[in-house]
């Protein structure tokens, strides 16, 4: 709350809030809104507010994630976290010692939602050091793969049933696009089996791993070209390009 209205702050990479510095440029103390603050100032509920589509009175800031988490004591029903694109993927935000931190701020039976944006098949890619980590500190761990993406979604909590709660409340959602969505998720979720990958503060390669995927991915258009050419000829390539 600054001066009767709120400031919104956005997580960076590897960016973390000096309170000192806060209030001289806000002359007030950091001071966190309610649930229902958050719903009447910015249209969203907590969980889920953007830096995008608010009103024109909120301002916005950027924060770290790892650092909002470090400096509030509040627990969540969900937590999504989405830092992992391309070879942009903090390390920070990989680790036994983060995912173990998201944990602790999870209500009972809360879930945290990560979106990986590539998925490669390879032991030991990216992916699976992801997940491994996450299920090293997660007693229940599911993916799902994003039809016609490279993006996989990963569920995680310490509730057993968790995606049998999705399944059975699927049909509360008001909205059909979105239940339709839902519901292939539960129908689709796989239980990930954890492995040995670990990623902590102190050992965390992900610029290499994203490069590895990377790679793989241009590998497997390339061979779909490669055998378009060997069986139609240039002309064949031309026509789907």
């Amino acid at each position: 709350l600054v001066e009767g209205g709120c400031v919104l702050i956005v997580c960076a990479g590897d960016a973390k809030i000096d309170n000192a510095k806060f209030k001289a440029q806000f002359h007030t103390k950091a001071k966190m809104l309610t649930p229902e603050q958050a719903v009447e100032m910015t249209g969203h509920a907590v969980g889920g507010v953007c830096p995008f589509a608010l009103p024109e009175d909120v301002k916005v800031t950027t924060y770290d994630g790892r650092a909002f988490l470090q400096a509030v004591d509040t627990t969540y029903d969900v937590i999504m976290v989405d830092a992992y694109q391309d070879i942009t993927i903090p390390f920070q935000m990989s680790s036994v010692e983060f995912f173990t931190m998201v944990k602790d701020h999870l209500k009972d039976g809360g879930v945290m939602v990560v979106n990986m944006n590539m998925h490669g098949n390879k032991e030991g890619d990216i992916n699976q050091y992801l997940a491994d980590t996450i299920a090293n500190v997660f007693d229940n761990v599911y993916t799902v793969d994003v039809a016609g993406s490279t993006n996989r979604e990963l569920f995680a909590s310490q509730h057993s049933d968790m995606i049998e709660v999705l399944s059975d409340h699927v049909e509360n959602l008001s909205d059909a696009g979105l239940q339709n969505m839902m519901q292939r998720v539960a129908d689709n979720s796989s239980a990930y089996v954890t492995g040995d990958y670990l990623m902590t503060d102190d050992k965390a390669p992900v610029e290499l791993l994203g490069m590895q995927v990377i790679d793989q991915l241009i590998q497997e258009e390339v061979a779909y070209y490669k055998d378009i050419y060997e069986e139609q000829g240039i002309s064949g390539l031309m026509e789907h390009l």
